[in-house]
């Protein structure tokens, strides 16, 4: 029973040491202090999920990358997708979304599961840092309280109560974060929250539906753009559809046929003969092997005769 007891001990230690590396890691890449990102409460699952989304590999070789942050910032150029996988950490701390990653990125972590962004938890949306970014609360969620829109926010802290709060044993930290500088030439890893040089957001990364190759092969763009005959035209319509008809009806016919106009073949009757006698159309075809109603009947009739 104690063997079982130390090792769970064994085991809760470590897990407290991980996460304490990863609040660490977060605390480098989001600009928050640790204070307020254990207040989160969402430390260890935020942990859990980053390891999920990205392998232990990765997130080993992420945390060795940020050991030395901010004092030096790490090259990112030879590691594009654990910078990926470090914009994706802070963009799940400011929202609590694990987001949508760069398609190379995705492919280059090898991960199993889809590239796409969700929710953590329902208390993630809560706790998101956005919100204490500019003092406000989620919608439906921590209310400030009764008659607090009427005061006024508090001030923003001052640079050096940020320094204590970051890095209070940091020596240079006079000198990296006070000298005026312009925003391009400070690097990501100095930068709180997501990377300035981000213009696309996580969730707006298209979709690798197609081999990168593929677009810049001879003879695709010119395939693409050939219209297929009749592409324009709705399903289901016949072509010449929206032509006007040119064929008379039945009614119509018979009205040409009452004003006396005559057709190839068929006598012209007039109102005050027999019905029996106005069959000569038919006595005309049945010349050529059709019998009319009445036309053929007669033909007989005067061969009997």
């Amino acid at each position: 029973m104690e063997d079982v007891c130390e090792e769970a001990r064994a085991h809760d230690r470590v897990r407290a040491e991980d996460v304490e590396k990863f609040v660490e890691v977060s605390e480098t890449l989001t600009g928050f202090s640790r204070y307020d990102l254990r207040g989160t409460g969402m430390a260890e699952l935020y942990l859990d999920t980053v390891r999920r989304q990205i392998g232990a590999s990765n997130y080993d070789a992420l945390v060795a990358l940020l050991a030395k942050a901010p004092a030096t910032s790490p090259d990112w150029q030879k590691h594009p997708a654990l910078l990926e996988a470090a914009r994706a950490i802070a963009y799940l701390w400011y929202t609590g979304a694990w987001p949508r990653m760069a398609p190379a990125a995705h492919a280059e972590l090898r991960r199993q599961m889809a590239n796409e962004e969700f929710v953590v938890s329902s208390s993630a949306y809560t706790e998101g840092l956005v919100w204490r970014t500019f003092h406000g609360h989620p919608a439906g969620a921590k209310p400030p309280g009764y008659g607090t829109w009427s005061m006024k926010p508090p001030p923003v802290p001052g640079i050096d109560e940020i320094l204590d709060e970051l890095e209070p044993d940091f020596a240079g930290r006079s000198a990296v974060f006070t000298t005026p500088v312009s925003a391009a030439d400070i690097a990501p890893s100095m930068l709180p929250g997501l990377a300035s040089d981000r213009y696309v957001a996580p969730s707006a990364q298209p979709r690798a539906t197609t081999h990168p190759g593929v677009a810049s092969r001879p003879g695709t763009a010119a395939r693409s753009q050939t219209a297929h005959p009749g592409a324009d035209q709705p399903r289901g319509a016949q072509p010449g559809a929206d032509q006007p008809r040119t064929e008379q009806s039945g009614a119509e016919r018979a009205g040409v046929e009452r004003a006396g106009v005559e057709r190839p073949g068929v006598a012209q009757s007039t109102g005050d003969q027999p019905r029996a006698e106005q069959s000569g159309g038919d006595e005309a075809w049945g010349g050529q092997g059709v019998v009319g109603e009445s036309g053929g009947d007669e033909a007989a009739g005067e061969e009997k005769a």
